[in-house]
């Protein structure tokens, strides 16, 4: 048995086979029944239930267009919301500065003595550098230019020249008359104030 006409409402009791049972009304399709208890049971599990005629001579209730949905015995809580991520750190720098020989210009366009050419030193670290008494060795004895004070910023380019003065790429030179940069191939390398090495660019 049901709380009301349909199986969308709760059980709230049972009867047993053959138990006689007092009908009291029924809804207006006739296709559950409400007992005396105030019960209600599907029509089509009562046998020898009334006839077309007596049916009518029960009252008659409005079907409702939805049952009630019981509520459940344990609702679950709404959930709280999830906290939001914290802002994503940026991420941390090494803090040092990288001091490399980054290309090397080596076949100038300058006939014979090839003053063009020229060396590329970048500061591919995170931090500046002061590489004044540096020394750049292109490749032979008394090839060498040593930079004046100079710091480098970080992303920072600068030139050194055979024998030409650039002052947009530092405007530094080797004061060469003749080409350093041996074309059949050669070696450059980056000395600190200590003289220990810090880079090397073969080619």
């Amino acid at each position: 048995m049901r709380g009301g006409p349909g199986t969308g409402y709760d059980i709230v009791g049972n009867v047993q086979a053959g138990q006689p049972l007092a009908v009291t009304a029924r809804t207006g399709a006739g296709d559950w029944y409400q007992l005396d208890s105030g019960a209600w049971i599907a029509a089509f599990l009562v046998d020898y239930a009334p006839s077309v005629d007596v049916a009518q001579a029960i009252p008659s209730l409005p079907t409702p267009t939805t049952a009630p949905t019981a509520a459940p015995t344990n609702p679950p809580l709404p959930m709280a919301p999830s906290p939001a991520p914290p802002p994503a750190e940026p991420a941390e720098s090494d803090g040092t500065a990288r001091i490399v020989i980054e290309n090397v210009y080596y076949d100038g366009q300058v006939y014979r003595v090839e003053s063009d050419e020229y060396a590329v030193i970048a500061n591919l670290g995170s931090m500046p550098a002061n590489i004044g008494g540096w020394l750049l060795n292109a490749g032979d004895r008394g090839q060498d230019f040593v930079f004046p004070s100079l710091e480098l910023a970080p992303g920072q380019r600068v030139r050194v020249y055979t024998n030409e003065y650039h002052p947009e790429s530092g405007g530094f030179s080797f004061g060469s008359g003749s080409a350093i940069w041996n074309n059949k191939g050669d070696c450059g390398v980056l000395l600190d104030k200590a003289r220990t090495q810090v880079s090397s660019y073969c080619y």
